[in-house]
């Protein structure tokens, strides 16, 4: 753990989250010099509060929270937060390094802030929840991925988060539907 500099956390449903229990556990008493920085949605801090009280250990000084933040340096790295469409809030980031970059959605509906944040990105790492056909207001399917990473003009396009069909079936469906030059 004390190799972490930031955790960036889009946002709080348990399977985006439980692990982080464990972890600040350990954090807490094996760095408790180490500085950490946490990025996340709104109400960050407030979960952060929350989930040290069940630690039972003294939280580090050297914590810093960034809710919602327009943009934050770590070390190198630029990380790029917007807000993205989901039932709790939630951000999707961009990492940007020596002229990479990165954007991963979290969760989300389909928004025109994804876009934007993945213009012209080298990986898009978007969630795909939903099956192909399948529309709903706080997850995607394989036709949404496919479009945003082609409005984005994204270099490539990596899909995780994937609901309860066949992995093979999503991914034949979104490389029918695009090409991304």
């Amino acid at each position: 753990v004390a190799d972490f500099d930031a955790i960036c956390i889009s946002h709080t449903h348990p399977d985006h989250v439980a692990d982080l229990l464990a972890f600040f556990q350990i954090f807490f008493i094996t760095c408790p010099q180490q500085p950490l920085t946490i990025i996340g949605p709104s109400g960050i801090r407030q979960w952060f509060k929350a989930l040290s009280g069940l630690i039972q250990e003294k939280i580090p000084e050297h914590i810093t929270i960034h809710e919602s933040p327009n943009s934050v340096m770590v070390g190198d790295i630029m990380i790029t937060t917007l807000p993205m469409t989901h039932n709790v809030p939630d951000v999707a980031f961009r990492f940007t390094h020596q002229g990479h970059s990165l954007v991963y959605s979290g969760d989300t509906g389909v928004n025109d802030e994804i876009v934007t944040l993945a213009k012209d990105v080298d990986l898009l790492l978007l969630e795909c929840s939903n099956l192909s056909g399948q529309v709903t207001e706080h997850h995607l399917n394989p036709e949404q991925c496919a479009d945003i990473a082609q409005r984005a003009k994204a270099k490539r396009l990596l899909l995780t988060h994937y609901g309860d069909g066949p992995i093979s079936d999503t991914l034949e469906r979104v490389n029918e539907l695009m090409t991304i030059e």
